[in-house]
């Protein structure tokens, strides 16, 4: 996978194909690779913007066509990036439902429910 800056973009035509309305744009890349991007959406990508990408090639009447093939970098393993705020909103609303679980039994009551939650985000996030 490569990174680059687009440093020119020229919108050349739109069509209609299998996903629905495609936008296809002639783009020059800051390390000099260029060719044709596709997207679903109208504008989305600017000069300046940073993309990962795969440039591939195909031939077409006697012609080597160029694509630019836009990448979504993902973490070790095949995982998504994350988003550390995400993540501990992700944690809270467990937490909280867990407490929640615990008041419902008569195991604690609705005054300790948060302090239960916050007990258990601390002992969750603990290294």
């Amino acid at each position: 996978m490569k990174t680059g800056r687009i440093k020119l973009i020229n919108f050349t035509r739109k069509y209609n194909g299998n996903f629905g309305t495609m936008y296809v744009y002639y783009v020059e890349m800051d390390n000099n690779d260029w060719g044709e991007l596709q997207v679903k959406v109208e504008n989305k990508y600017k000069i300046g913007d940073e993309i990962n990408y795969e440039l591939d090639s195909r031939q077409y009447n006697g012609n080597t066509v160029w694509s630019i093939k836009v990448k979504t970098p993902t973490a070790p393993f095949g995982g998504a990036k994350t988003d550390p705020n995400r993540e501990m909103s992700i944690v809270r609303q467990s937490c909280l439902k867990s407490a929640v679980e615990l008041c419902v039994g008569g195991k604690i009551n609705i005054e300790q429910l948060l302090v239960s939650a916050d007990k258990f985000v601390e002992w969750v996030n603990k290294k």
